[in-house]
């Protein structure tokens, strides 16, 4: 949620979610996410009190609560919505909103006419828009950056295939690949790796979990014959793309990771974090504000302090996520692996990009709906637990088993 009335849509959707939470008298327990929100407010301190005043603050006050108030609902609201065999249609919802937003990337490409313009510096690829004005869309928001807010609205739709893993229905396997391809043709038309790049190393990496734990359909011999089929389809679907123009650039693209400016930012960046430990080395950067890594750049705006501060909202998320995935239960639930990706893919992104504001609301998304979730495993284990109640006295006779026999 981007744009000059974001914070509108953000507000009511906080309010609806702490409304339905409570219905179901869970507002208490949204206290569990506890970590993030005291992070979420030291960084909201941060900014109050030596944080580096701009107008394009990349996570400003306004920001900031509202990503924590409404990610934290809206995941924890998830996740109650799906308990009691309701996974399939909260599934089946979150798919179709992934290719909803892919849809609409490539929509506001075509509105804003935006093209990419390749230049080939010795062995380096890289790109430029030939159209860098703003987009307006649905007459609320606005896209000052397209080249890299595609990248949000597309990485979910993009990681989507790792559900071929699961036992899911026919129907959202088909939305899910129509999705991933609407991602796709988004990522060639912006000549984008860093969503490729993420939703690849997210899948591969909860396709590990998965065979690890044998959930899904990664038990017996579908543990063979699905990677196998998985990697033919992938193979067939090169073969159509193969011969692309954009695609190969593309590939270029990734060729030439090694050799991009991001490491001369990221030198520059820690040289001035340590000139101003405490913030407000944004202002001794060069031409770009930024570095590139979400750590970096948090340190760069208030230092050491925001460090920590969003340091805690992303270790909460990492630890529920390692809870997950160590779970059998987990693994062989679709909407928790997809979820899971999602979260790998936010995280690996903010790697080798400036803090994204969509991909911040996910992080928060993600915790508040792993914490629920694991706050649901741990209370039917605390009930079907036995208490000193229910176990026989010492020495009583135990009551048989069965109906009894008549004399």
């Amino acid at each position: 949620m981007i744009g000059f009335k974001y914070h509108y849509a953000m507000l009511f959707g906080m309010v609806g979610v702490l409304v339905e939470i409570s219905r179901r008298g869970k507002l208490v327990r949204l206290g569990s996410c506890w970590p993030a929100i005291i992070g979420a407010l030291g960084w909201i301190t941060c900014n109050l009190f030596w944080g580096w005043p701009s107008e394009g603050h990349i996570f400003d006050n306004k920001r900031a609560f509202l990503a924590c108030g409404y990610g934290l609902a809206a995941g924890y609201c998830l996740q109650l919505s799906s308990r009691k065999g309701r996974e399939t249609p909260v599934l089946l919802a979150y798919v179709c909103f992934c290719l909803g937003v892919a849809v609409m990337a490539f929509r506001i490409i075509q509105l804003g006419n935006v093209d990419v313009e390749v230049q080939q510096q010795g062995s380096v690829t890289t790109r430029n828009l030939t159209n860098t004005d703003a987009v307006e869309y649905f007459r609320v928001f606005a896209m000052a950056n397209v080249m890299m807010t595609t990248v949000p609205l597309t990485v979910l739709a993009m990681g989507l295939p790792v559900l071929v893993i699961m036992r899911v229905r026919w129907f959202i396997l088909l939305l899910a690949f129509a999705a991933c391809g609407a991602g796709m043709v988004v990522a060639l038309r912006m000549l984008t790796r860093t969503g490729v790049a993420g939703a690849a190393l997210a899948g591969i990496i909860m396709f590990a979990f998965v065979a690890y734990r044998k959930g899904g359909r990664l038990s017996g011999m579908g543990r063979w014959l699905v990677p196998l089929a998985a990697l033919i389809g992938a193979a067939v679907g090169l073969a159509f793309v193969w011969d692309l123009p954009e695609f190969q650039t593309l590939l270029d693209r990734f060729r030439s990771t090694g050799e991009d400016s991001r490491q001369l930012l990221w030198a520059e960046a820690w040289d001035c974090i340590s000139s101003r430990p405490w913030g407000g080395g944004t202002e001794l950067m060069g031409i770009i504000p930024w570095a590139h890594n979400i750590m970096m750049d948090y340190a760069l705006y208030n230092g050491v302090a925001g460090v920590i501060c969003m340091g805690l909202i992303y270790f909460t998320g990492i630890w529920n996520f390692l809870c997950l995935v160590l779970k059998s239960t987990a693994m062989n639930s679709a909407l928790v692996v997809v979820m899971a990706a999602g979260f790998v893919s936010s995280v690996l992104i903010g790697l080798i990009s400036p803090p994204d504001y969509g991909m911040i609301i996910y992080c928060f998304l993600f915790i508040g709906f792993s914490t629920a979730w694991l706050n649901e495993q741990s209370e039917t284990k605390r009930m079907k637990a036995p208490t000193p109640r229910d176990l026989p006295a010492w020495g009583a006779i135990p009551k048989p088993l069965g109906r009894p026999v008549e004399s």
